[in-house]
């Protein structure tokens, strides 16, 4: 098994092997299952093309290992992918959900939109709290906005198709572009 870039291909199904040599050599490595599902965790057999999923880390490792394979049955060969992804922490800024939030669409607006509805409030909070820590530079984007939830004033610097950046006296948190975030806040 030589790899190319990041995934490698073997003739025939040989996931459940290329599973088991990883759940064996990894550890002797001194990797530490982050998290593993296979298809043999399911009882239905017709999902065993399915293959497996696992996050490893190590010590002293920037990041994260991320291993799958499945076996394509149109093309007979057991696909594997891995890569190494960054470590990324969040931080809850909103500790408890308030009653309302109040959105204004611009940073100079005097008025704003109102939001009372709790399981909307519940969600916006819920984004904020989930967005990654962000300490590198914030891109410049098109559009301002500011939440103001209690007593936490938070400004939202977005664009469309692009990353959200949420900016408080708690610092900035990145989030991707998800379109319900922009349904819930009417941004």
């Amino acid at each position: 098994m030589k790899p190319t870039e990041h995934q490698y291909v073997v003739k025939g199904n040989k996931w459940i092997d290329i599973y088991n040599f990883y759940l064996k050599e990894l550890p002797a490595l001194v990797w530490k299952v982050e998290y593993e599902d296979s298809a043999l965790n399911d009882g239905d057999t017709e999902n065993d093309w399915s293959g497996f999923y696992s996050r490893w880390i190590k010590e002293g490792f920037d990041g994260e290992l991320w291993i799958s394979a499945n076996y394509n049955q149109f093309d007979e060969q057991t696909e594997v992918i891995f890569d190494k992804t960054p470590l990324y922490n969040s931080t809850t800024w909103i500790e408890e959900t308030p009653k309302n939030i109040c959105i204004y669409q611009n940073q100079n607006d005097e008025k704003c939109h109102e939001i009372e509805e709790k399981s909307k409030v519940e969600k916006i909070v819920r984004f904020i709290n989930d967005a990654i820590e962000w300490d590198k530079e914030v891109l410049s984007s098109e559009k301002t906005s500011v939440i103001e939830l209690g007593n936490t004033e938070i400004k939202v610097f977005y664009e469309d198709g692009k990353e959200i950046y949420f900016q408080s006296e708690k610092g900035t948190k990145l989030m991707k572009p998800d379109p319900d975030f922009f349904k819930l806040t009417n941004l």
